[in-house]
């Protein structure tokens, strides 16, 4: 994982985390604006005083949890923005899914179809109520209906995969058969090891830490 110099250079890896946010917004230039609109991802550095919850939700502060590890991992929104995950990408997979029965069950006000044609379409999961930004809309995962009948549903974190598959147990459960899970590494960032000051011992002309 690689951050832009800008970033790098406004970012203290000892003293906050990176946040990694996906928005979608409607796109003026589409003769459909809704459909699929524009979807894009952000890296921000959000900073963390050392007694404040750990952002990477070990229910422990940021001192005794992660600000002295020697990586740096993002973290995201969790569903709802009831706190933070560590990033895990992943996926699940369902094959032989019927499409006009699951599309029916989409139709859900936590769902936002922006993708549609008659066997497959893509939906993002932006929960109740939906939490608007300058930059668009917070997406928390993403379910895609492919020509073949799979529905991938694919998600930043294991919170926000559990929320989908919450969900999907919620609204087509009978629809739906055990999905293939996987997962990806955590991207990380190495932290540069902390500078130590040295001070000047006048009287035997030495330096000395």
């Amino acid at each position: 994982m690689k951050l832009s110099p800008k970033l790098a250079k406004q970012s203290d890896p000892y003293g906050g985390f990176l946040l990694w946010t996906t928005f979608w917004r409607p796109n003026p230039a589409d003769p459909d604006p809704e459909m699929p609109g524009l979807k894009q991802s952000m890296i921000s550095y959000v900073s963390l005083q050392p007694e404040a919850d750990c952002m990477c939700g070990s229910g422990r502060t940021y001192a005794a949890c992660c600000q002295a590890k020697p990586l740096w991992k993002p973290v995201c929104h969790n569903p709802d923005m009831l706190g933070y995950s560590v990033l895990v990408p992943q996926e699940a997979r369902f094959k032989t899914v019927e499409a006009k029965t699951l599309k029916a069950r989409f139709d859900d006000i936590r769902l936002a179809i922006v993708e549609d044609t008659p066997t497959g379409g893509f939906w993002i999961y932006w929960g109740n109520p939906g939490f608007e930004t300058e930059y668009g809309v917070i997406g928390f995962g993403d379910l895609e209906l492919q020509e073949d009948g799979t529905l991938l549903v694919t998600a930043m974190s294991d919170a926000r995969m559990q929320a989908l598959l919450d969900l999907l147990q919620e609204i087509a459960a009978d629809c739906l058969d055990t999905p293939k899970m996987s997962k990806d590494p955590t991207p990380v960032i190495r932290k540069p090891r902390k500078k130590v000051r040295k001070k000047r011992n006048w009287g035997r002309g030495k330096w000395k830490k």
